[in-house]
């Protein structure tokens, strides 16, 4: 655990690290950091017991994903459903084309968004290993 003095420190690193502003808090023999940015909602939190030292970093995903799948499946299904009616019916005078178009427009968008999503939440997930594997090398977690 660190000790008063080194919890500025940690502090600071995190918040290097990540790149983004967070607040600390310490109660007993734990430490916690915590950052509630509109992108980003991380928790860290390092913790003596047992003499040993646990730390745990957790990130919420619910801004992302709803960012994603909201913001592409909503926009790009909602143009997909107007070019679908617009090419099916005016191209090919068939409702069936129109459907399939659409649907065509809405898995793609869904896919784009599960696409991003599940490649930013491994890359956030391997940072912030990372970042508890060198809090761990620098305090003595």
């Amino acid at each position: 655990m660190p000790r008063d003095a080194e919890a500025d420190t940690v502090a600071e690193y995190i918040r290097h690290v990540l790149r983004l502003k967070g607040n600390v808090a310490r109660f007993g023999q734990t430490l916690t950091w915590t950052s509630r940015s509109v992108n980003r909602r991380v928790d860290i939190t390092i913790t003596a017991r047992g003499g040993k030292t646990i730390i745990r970093a957790d990130e919420h995903l619910g801004t992302l994903a709803g960012g994603l799948y909201g913001g592409l499946v909503g926009g790009l299904s909602t143009g997909g459903l107007a070019t679908g009616i617009a090419i099916g019916i005016g191209a090919f005078h068939s409702g069936t084309a129109a459907l399939g178009i659409a649907l065509a427009f809405v898995t793609a968008s869904y896919g784009l968004a599960r696409t991003i999503f599940t490649t930013s939440a491994e890359s956030r997930e391997r940072e912030l290993k990372r970042l508890v594997g060198r809090i761990a090398e620098q305090f003595g977690g």
